[in-house]
């Protein structure tokens, strides 16, 4: 299939291939080209001359200053001197600036593609991939394809009997007829002459770019997406929000638990799991919690926290800026300079650690309804500029987001939370916005002990009856099993806040449907599960305390169209008009309602013998058995 395709693409163009060759040399020109050597010994060469120029005429000028000599009076090696300025400063620009500045001004439209351009090097677009591809899996290659369309295996149509499942054919999920231009700009893909990333922007069309960046892919690699979907998706809504250079997107279904009674309303709890067992367990522990009477939760605190790191010459420096910060009498004006960055960020505490000369510095703020990652940074940044005129000795090592004004020459490398800014000459280093003393997106002791996003205990008494006959177990097993598990099993283990059976798998599920941060499933999974008899041993008291839920109803994966709708099923969608921030609290507590419900089953489970076998029926059961019993 491939062959024929690019060999129907080389039969339309033979006429504008014909001179190629010829006009290669024109066309193919490149600053790098400028003298005959390789390219290290080149740019090594043109680096040293230009310094070495710029060097060269400071000096002169400020010799000409000193003796008060006029500027425009040329000797000869200042002339040289300026013409190989010049030549060098060229190079450079040619070299590290023209291919920068178009994709940052210019964005064609699709027609440029069909033009001859010579900004774009139309011609390499047209220039045949020599490379030999075979067919990758699962694609069919016995029947020969039209030229510019891809072949699409039919669907075969099988009637389902009562025991079986109906099947369905592997289909290339390529949703149009790949046209000349396609063509041409897959091939320009393939040889690596048009970045993967810059589809989106030059072509204007989402969907579009991610299914030739989709087939560019299957070229170069061999391999066939066949069941990876690229229909159903509105690629215009993950555009320079949530992801990059999309080829299509993962299914994953979504159960619902539930209903679940927290606070005296039922919540119907949306899933995202391909775990077998999840929903079902936490499913079977809201009937318990629902049957006992409900659960109730106690939100204990809300406030997100980012903490740079600043250097001072001696550490007596750096503990007066913590003792400032500190002092009671100043938080006002330094909540003013955080306060300024949002109508919702407010500024509640700022808690420093000293390590030598460093200053670490955890700012928690409220964020009203957003997560509030960086809503609390632009915070932040405001913080450290204000205090850069008290303290103008302070080296900020950890901050990103607006760049110094000051600094003329620089490099800049973006990926993705980073920004890295290097002063050529006095190595006046910007690193990542965290000092890491937050701590997002790894286990740590301070959100552990001081929390960070929304802090969360949820209760629940489970009456005797409804133990024996729902959860199949005895209190006094579940108590006893609990501490010896939950408790010391996990302090064996060193653990650090992780004083549960399976916080985790609820956290990641609801955090996968509702469109939140997976990797914040970290910090937000501290969990310790109590378990303790009440009325004599007749009843038990189940409780979870959370400290560091990071949720959020807007912004980031919220916005999509799925996430959106399973936040809608909760009742928290989008910002809170009447109370700012009372949905995303809403959000934490129905997490910790909904992991509260899972702890209980799985430890009745294991207390009752029950966890292999219901993993058998629900994770490794036989299709034949369930087709049976669907049909039944």
């Amino acid at each position: 299939m491939e062959g024929t395709r690019m060999r129907s693409t080389k039969s339309i163009h033979s006429d504008k291939l014909v001179d190629h060759d010829e006009k290669s040399t024109v066309a193919g020109q490149k600053a790098s080209d400028a003298l005959p050597l390789p390219l290290y010994i080149t740019n090594a060469l043109f680096f040293t001359v230009f310094f070495s120029v710029v060097y060269f005429m400071l000096a002169r000028w400020r010799e000409k200053i000193r003796n008060s000599t006029p500027l425009h009076i040329l000797t000869f090696p200042e002339i040289v001197a300026i013409f190989a300025f010049i030549t060098s400063f060229i190079y450079m620009l040619g070299f590290f600036g023209i291919d920068f500045i178009q994709s940052l001004i210019l964005r064609p439209s699709p027609d440029v593609w069909g033009t001859h351009d010579d900004e774009e090097d139309e011609e390499d677009l047209l220039i045949e991939d020599a490379r030999k591809v075979p067919c990758g899996q699962a694609l069919d290659c016995a029947a020969p394809s039209p030229p510019l369309k891809l072949a699409v295996e039919p669907v075969v149509v099988v009637v389902p009997s009562p025991l079986l499942k109906p099947k369905a054919v592997d289909e290339i999920p390529f949703p149009t007829t790949l046209t000349e231009e396609d063509e041409e700009i897959i091939s320009s893909v393939v040889a690596g002459r048009t970045p993967s990333y810059s589809l989106e922007s030059k072509l204007g069309d989402c969907k579009r770019a991610v299914a030739i960046r989709r087939e560019a892919l299957q070229r170069i690699t061999s391999k066939s997406l066949s069941g990876l979907p690229l229909d159903g998706l509105d690629y215009e809504s993950i555009l320079g929000q949530c992801c990059e250079m999309p080829i299509g997107y993962v299914q994953i279904p979504v159960g619902v638990a539930g209903p679940l009674l927290l606070d005296g309303k039922e919540y119907s709890v949306p899933m995202a799991t391909t775990e077998g067992c999840l929903v079902a367990s936490t499913n079977r522990g809201c009937k318990a919690i629902h049957l006992s009477g409900g659960a109730s939760s106690v939100l204990l605190r809300d406030a997100m926290t980012r903490a740079p790191v600043v250097r001072f010459g001696t550490a007596k420096r750096a503990a007066q800026l913590k003792l400032y910060l500190e002092d009671p009498a100043n938080f006002e004006v330094v909540s003013t300079a955080f306060n300024k960055s949002s109508r919702f960020g407010r500024l509640q505490n700022i808690k420093c650690a000293l390590a030598g000369k460093n200053l670490y510095m955890r700012f928690s703020c409220g964020t009203g309804d957003a997560m509030g990652m960086n809503m609390v940074s632009k915070g932040v940044q405001n913080v450290l500029d204000f205090l850069q005129n008290d303290f103008p000795d302070m080296d900020v090592l950890g901050i990103s987001g607006k760049l110094a004004s000051s600094i003329d020459e620089t490099l800049t490398m973006f990926c993705s939370d980073v920004i890295c800014v290097l002063k050529l000459m006095n190595l006046y280093v910007y690193c990542s916005l965290s000092g890491n003393y937050c701590s997002d997106k790894k286990p740590a002791a301070v959100n552990w002990i001081e929390g960070r996003g929304k802090s969360v205990v949820c209760e629940a008494i489970i009456k005797g009856d409804v133990v024996r006959k729902v959860l199949k177990t005895k209190v006094e097993t579940l108590v006893e099993l609990n501490m010896l598990k939950n408790l010391t099993g996990s302090a064996m283990a060193g653990a650090l806040g992780g004083f549960n059976a399976h916080a985790s798998n609820i956290v990641s599920a609801i955090f996968i449907a509702t469109g939140q941060d997976p990797a914040q499933n970290i910090e937000s999974s501290h969990c310790i599960t109590m378990m303790e008899p009440l009325n004599g041993g007749e009843d038990l008291h189940v409780s979870v305390t959370m400290p560091s839920i990071e949720v959020g109803t807007v912004g980031g994966g919220t916005q999509l169209a799925s996430q959106s709708a399973c936040l809608n099923l909760l009742g928290v969608k989008g910002a809170c008009r009447e109370t700012p921030g009372a949905n995303a609290r809403l959000l934490a507590t129905i997490v910790a309602g909904s992991v509260l419900a899972g702890e209980l089953s799985l430890m009745s489970a294991i207390a009752a013998g029950q966890l292999v076998q219901s993993h058998m029926q629900y994770n490794r059961a036989n299709k034949d058995n369930v087709a049976a019993k669907v049909s039944s």
